[in-house]
């Protein structure tokens, strides 16, 4: 087995270990809240199991980064107390070849997280949603609630939708021109999906003129729209995961949004930052490995690259919400964690090895 391969599976195995006892953490608090709930419905076992399921990849996509941290940890702290590190550098071979052999698993865990984050987690939670709410008691349903979004340039209210979501009732469009003034208004009882749109049963459309409104008697009518029945069911089932598809199209203007500009444009750079929090944990526990050439900087260089990684999660995080208040800009929000900390990492390196 040659160096690189040994490195890159300690690591790999340690990273994967890691991984799992987290998600494992991580369902197991979150069972114990729900498993009551759960078999009060009458779901059973097999309930618990779907909800597990369809919590691993938001809880997957919660513990990437610390995983990598907890296993670059264990990894280096383990070479540098068996003097490993220390047969690794007689070969000729320094810090920065080490972290170039274990480069692979960050950046294999920050692909398998872009992907969760960017699809597969918004989706498994959009369902997991769904779920909860159609095996809860009558005593617990909650009634349908309008729905409003933007679409475009136009407003949309959907009173209520079918089961499979190709069914709307009490559809309201408000259409307005580039100054976002009021020019007409189309209310239907009722519309059903079709392959270019929608068509819209008994609806009543209103001009609004500058000194008067003309109202046309109710007739069926198409609408031309990209919105899907699909699109339509995951926004008003959405959770605070957005797929990357959405935010995008609501950043575009070409699919509908519900929830501020300033939100979905974060929500987008999140997608592409968040997987290379992975990367930025490998870096911060790098310097734990130099432990055994300057003993007296063991306990020192060991609790930076855990308090760093800490502090990065929640720094991300923080940053993070703010830009999806708009309180920050969506790129400043986003990106500032993970060039800051990765800053701070080469910095530290840089001093620890030279």
């Amino acid at each position: 087995m040659t160096l690189d391969r040994y490195v890159f599976r300690l690591l790999l195995t340690r990273t994967v270990v890691a991984a799992v006892v987290l998600v494992c953490l991580a369902q197991v608090l979150e069972l114990l809240d729900v498993t009551t709930q759960i078999l009060e419905r009458g779901q059973g076992i097999a309930g618990i199991g779907h909800y597990a399921l369809l919590r691993l990849p938001g809880d997957f996509q919660q513990v990437a980064a610390l995983s990598v941290l907890v296993g670059s940890l264990f990894t280096f702290t383990q070479m540098a107390r068996t003097s490993e590190m220390v047969v690794i550098r007689a070969t000729g071979a320094n810090i920065y070849r080490v972290l170039r052999m274990m480069l692979p698993v960050a950046v294999g865990v920050a692909l398998l997280d872009f992907a969760v984050a960017a699809e597969v987690a918004p989706r498994t939670q959009d369902a997991l949603t769904h779920w909860m709410v159609v095996t809860a008691p009558p005593s617990q349903a909650k009634p349908a609630k309008p729905h409003w979004f933007r679409l475009g340039p136009d407003l949309v209210m959907v009173g209520s939708d079918s089961e499979d979501g190709r069914t709307l009732h009490d559809l309201r469009i408000y259409r307005r021109d580039a100054n976002r003034n009021l020019v007409q208004e189309v209310a239907a009882p009722l519309a059903t999906a079709q392959p270019s749109g929608w068509r819209l049963h008994g609806a009543v459309v209103t001009q609004v003129l500058e000194d008067h409104s003309d109202v046309s008697p109710p007739t069926d009518q198409d609408w031309t729209t990209p919105l899907t029945s699909g699109a339509l069911q995951r926004l008003i089932r959405a959770g605070q995961d957005v797929s990357l598809s959405a935010a995008y199209g609501a950043v575009s203007g070409a699919g509908p949004s519900d929830r501020s500009p300033g939100y979905y444009e974060t929500r987008l750079n999140r997608t592409f930052a968040e997987p290379l929090g992975a990367i930025v944990m490998l870096l911060l526990s790098a310097p734990a490995a130099l432990s055994s050439l300057r003993s007296d900087q063991a306990v020192r260089l060991l609790l930076f690259g855990l308090s760093s990684g800490l502090l990065f999660l929640v720094a991300d995080g923080l940053l993070t919400a703010l830009g999806e208040t708009s309180a920050l800009p969506p790129v400043l929000a986003a990106w500032s964690a993970p060039v800051a900390f990765t800053a701070l990492a080469v910095t530290v390196l840089l001093s620890a090895e030279g």
